[in-house]
């Protein structure tokens, strides 16, 4: 009985540290100091970015806002509206 409650508090921690390790892997947007471009944080220019040198914005409009554009790599979005709802330009 008492190998059972251990292999349920084992499954139980393993399960929290894979969905906080989920959390962590959602993509954010980052910029340098040194840079007017901003990035997913999984884009590979924004992985070389020194930690001391980043910033983190919460949507596109706060980068756009500080005078960034977005990375022509990675290209993350410029609004924060869903694509259906941007003002489309002919």
């Amino acid at each position: 009985m008492r190998r059972a409650g251990a292999l349920v508090l084992a499954l139980a921690v393993i399960l929290a540290c894979r969905a906080s390790a989920a959390a962590e892997e959602k993509p954010e947007l980052i910029a340098s100091d040194y840079s007017d471009r901003y990035h997913w944080s999984t884009c590979k220019v924004a992985q070389k970015i020194y930690p001391d040198e980043k910033l983190t914005f919460g949507t596109p409009e706060e980068a756009l806002a500080a005078g960034l554009n977005p990375c022509k790599k990675c290209n993350p979005p410029a609004s924060s509206a869903p694509p259906d709802d941007r003002q489309k330009t002919h």
